[in-house]
């Protein structure tokens, strides 16, 4: 295992449009001070999350089942984000989400149970039986999202007092909530690279829950050039690369 780790980490990159790290960007230098100092990334939602069940390690979603998942507000579950763009291609995305930011190799962040985002444009034709017809993916998502949970709902009553059904029933929603959901993303592909809701230029991916890490696992930090100066100097511990610019 440990020699398959070493070869992942070591491997030539040769797609540049992708790359090795994946990057956590923030706004403040104290927040980045603040996740080294800790030597973790605490997952958020767009919800203020419990931070001490964050730091357990714990999950907390909440479902909004009324809501339309094209909306991508479906459901709230405390995640960390990472972007893969590789260097000197991220202008766009920290003029979004930052200046400040950490990296650490894509096969970390693997271990760690991250995974891509599956990005659905909204007006994607959809090709199913179920389909109505010219319908959009948009539209047949939300539709049958409502049914599904419709159906959970109608459960509910039937496995209450049945452990064995109510734990097959937890199970099913987990699977859905925590696996399913936080992983889809809908975007609308007509709008400009900058625009803050044009998604797929971000190409994230995400990690429900916390992200432990020590030191020697960050492959990089972002920051202004101005910076680096005080960083080195309250980060001693850090020896790795430091990204930065004027």
């Amino acid at each position: 295992m440990k020699d398959k780790i070493e070869k992942a980490n070591n491997y030539e990159m040769i797609q540049r449009y992708i790359a090795k790290e994946l990057t956590h960007l923030t706004k403040k230098y104290e927040t980045l001070c603040d996740i080294l100092a800790d030597q973790m990334l605490i997952g958020g939602s767009d919800g203020k999350p419990d931070m001490e069940l964050s730091r357990k390690g714990g999950i907390e979603f909440v479902s909004m089942y009324k809501e339309d998942i094209s909306n991508n507000a479906m459901i709230k579950v405390n995640k960390v984000c990472f972007s893969d763009i590789p260097e000197g291609q991220m202008d766009i995305h920290k003029q979004k989400y930052g200046h400040f930011g950490i990296s650490f190799d894509k096969d970390f962040i693997i271990r760690k149970g991250g995974i891509p985002v599956h990005y659905v444009p909204c007006k994607a034709a959809i090709n199913s039986m179920w389909a109505n017809e010219g319908e959009t993916r948009d539209s047949f998502f939300n539709r049958m999202t409502r049914e599904l949970y419709g159906f959970f709902n109608s459960l509910i009553g039937e496995y209450f007092h049945d452990e064995e059904k109510r734990k097959k029933y937890q199970r099913l929603q987990e699977f859905v909530e925590i696996h399913i959901k936080p992983y889809y993303k809908f975007f609308d592909h007509t709008l400009p690279d900058a625009d803050i809701n044009n998604y797929y230029f971000e190409r994230e991916w995400f990690v429900v829950g916390n992200v432990k890490f020590n030191m020697s696992d960050i492959s990089n930090v972002l920051l202004p050039q101005e910076c680096e100066s005080k960083f080195r100097q309250e980060f001693p511990k850090y020896k790795g690369p430091v990204n930065s610019k004027s």
